[in-house]
This record gives C-alpha cells, sequence and structure tokens, in this order.
C-alpha cells in the first residue's frame, strides 16, 4: 500500500513515475494528475510507455495501481457531489 501511495504523490505532484528499469526515463514528468485527469486515457499511456520502456516488472505497482487508486477517488469524490 505504501509503495501505491507513493506513485500516486508522484503522479498528482507531476514530478511523475521513474522505474530502475526505465533509466532516466520518467513517466508523466511535468503533468500533475487532478481530479478532472482523464486515467483512462492515463492508464493506456502507461501501457504504450511499458511497451516502449519496459513492463513494469511488479505486476501494475508502479503504474496500474497508482492509476487504478486515482480513478476510483475519482468517481468516490463524483458521487460525493463534489
Amino acid at each position: 500500500a505504501a509503495r501505491v501511495l507513493a506513485r500516486v504523490e508522484d503522479l498528482v505532484s507531476g514530478k511523475g513515475v521513474s522505474y530502475v528499469h526505465w533509466g532516466s526515463a520518467v513517466f508523466n514528468k511535468g503533468v500533475a494528475c487532478t481530479l478532472a485527469t482523464d486515467y483512462q486515457a492515463l492508464f493506456d499511456a502507461s501501457k504504450d510507455w511499458e511497451d516502449e520502456h519496459g513492463k513494469d516488472l511488479g505486476n501494475g505497482w508502479q503504474l496500474g495501481h497508482p492509476i487504478t487508486k486515482l480513478a476510483s477517488f475519482q468517481v468516490y469524490k463524483a458521487d460525493q457531489g463534489s
């Protein structure tokens, strides 16, 4: 859980997500995720990123799970009327 939250923070801050197997490449660097972010598009972009830079060997803990958590939070907030 801590790893997912750390990646969520990286995405929300605009820092982007780095990974030892991607070298100096950083996913989504300079783009802060918000409640207005299209998380399906971001998820799709993460898959394209992995195709180009290398698969997340942790089975989604670097990108897939954090993006899904952000999407779930977005739905939660929308359901709350915020």
